[in-house]
């Protein structure tokens, strides 16, 4: 009787730290996948190491993107830098992190070579406070900070102030947006999709599409979420969910086949129209 006390008091522990280590609190949101372009070339080597222990018991809450030294980094949303340290950090190296349009925050860390300067690690005329288009080459990947003597690798955030992870904090994993933006082809270097050129595009008088960014693409995704009733986010980045939105919206006006997924003269005249 003594050992089966002793028994259930183990377990009971053991279950409590499990609630500990997880706790139930925690948004299944932060798992699931956004729109973004992937942040390094095709073929970088990645799992899902979210989970995956690290020194002084920590957790990764990131995916390592593993390439070789010097691959280009490119920027995974368009948005703000709103930190690019001057000196290597002890433990990121040269890092950046750049909030986007859609209000989440991407780091980016270990660019650049260990010791190495920061010319090598950060693209010219990128620091804090520059805004930056999706798609543009904003560093290169490395193994600074704690990363030194390891295979280079791009160790890759996404932090939403509107999820709750497993761990009590605000990250999101990027494995789902990773796979996504792999499947789909979004890399930069492979140009897949369009190159961003939307920043200096006026509303309404150009021709957009998937791949577009900037003030035309917002005007469009709200005025498709008041016609289709949808839930785009409104954040200037023409991507899978807006161009879905822009053939179910052209098909419905009877718009098609031909220039399905471009919002040109027609399409804009069919929204003129049903907006009134």
């Amino acid at each position: 009787m003594r050992m089966l006390k002793g028994l259930t008091a183990a377990l009971s522990i053991a279950v409590l730290l499990a609630a500990m280590a997880v706790p139930a609190q925690a948004v299944p949101g932060y798992r699931r996948s956004i729109d973004i372009t992937f942040p390094t070339r095709s073929g970088a080597s990645y799992v899902d190491s979210y989970f995956a222990g690290r020194s002084g018991g920590r957790v990764h809450r990131a995916t390592d993107l593993m390439g070789a030294h010097g691959w280009p980094i490119y920027a995974a949303k368009a948005g703000r830098v709103v930190w690019a340290p001057t000196a290597a950090h002890p433990t990121a190296g040269w890092a950046m992190q750049v909030r986007g349009r859609d209000g989440r925050v991407y780091a980016y860390y270990h660019l650049g070579r260990s010791r190495g300067a920061r010319s090598g690690a950060i693209a010219s005329g990128v620091g804090t406070g520059s805004w930056v288009r999706r798609r543009q080459v904003i560093g290169y990947l490395g193994d600074s900070g704690n990363a030194s003597g390891g295979s280079p690798h791009l160790h890759f955030e996404i932090e939403d102030p509107r999820v709750r992870d497993p761990f009590g904090g605000q990250r999101m994993n990027p494995y789902a947006s990773l796979r996504t933006a792999q499947r789909e082809g979004d890399y930069a270097n492979g140009r897949s999709r369009r190159s961003s050129r939307g920043g200096s595009r006026t509303p309404g008088r150009q021709s957009l599409r998937q791949g577009d960014d900037g003030p035309a693409v917002a005007v469009w995704q709200r005025k498709l979420n008041k016609i289709r009733r949808r839930n785009i986010a409104v954040d200037g980045d023409f991507g899978p969910t807006t161009h879905a939105a822009t053939v179910a919206f052209q098909r419905h006006r009877g718009i098609g086949p031909a220039g399905l997924g471009t919002v040109g003269p027609l399409t804009r005249a069919a929204m003129q129209r049903a907006l009134r």
